[in-house]
């Protein structure tokens, strides 16, 4: 059973094109540095609360995510890439809400 976690990033005014681009940079820095995951990324297409990007990533379990993201973290040349690139995301968004459900 698989577990997906769902981030709905409520990105600045304008700027959901330029989030849709900069998340998968943050897959190939993840992938170079040994975590694979499954992922999709679906921009909102003008419903609700404008400039808002879903992602999604499917892992197998639970620990999984957590096993594989402590070893990125503990990684410092992982966390010297990710740092630009966390910089550059923040500067996107407002905020973000995630959620863990179950694939069945």
């Amino acid at each position: 059973m698989a577990i997906v976690e769902k981030r709905v990033f409520f990105a600045k005014v304008g700027k959901a094109d330029e989030l849709v681009e900069t998340l998968p940079e943050g897959d190939t820095i993840l992938n170079r540095h040994g975590l694979s995951m499954k992922t999709r990324i679906m921009p909102d297409y003008h419903s609700g609360r404008s400039d808002r990007v879903q992602a999604e990533w499917t892992f197998e379990q639970v620990s999984d995510m957590d096993s594989e993201f402590q070893v990125v973290a503990q990684n410092p040349a992982a966390a010297a890439d990710m740092g630009p690139w966390m910089g550059r995301l923040n500067d996107l968004i407002h905020y973000s809400e995630a959620e863990l459900w179950q694939e069945r």
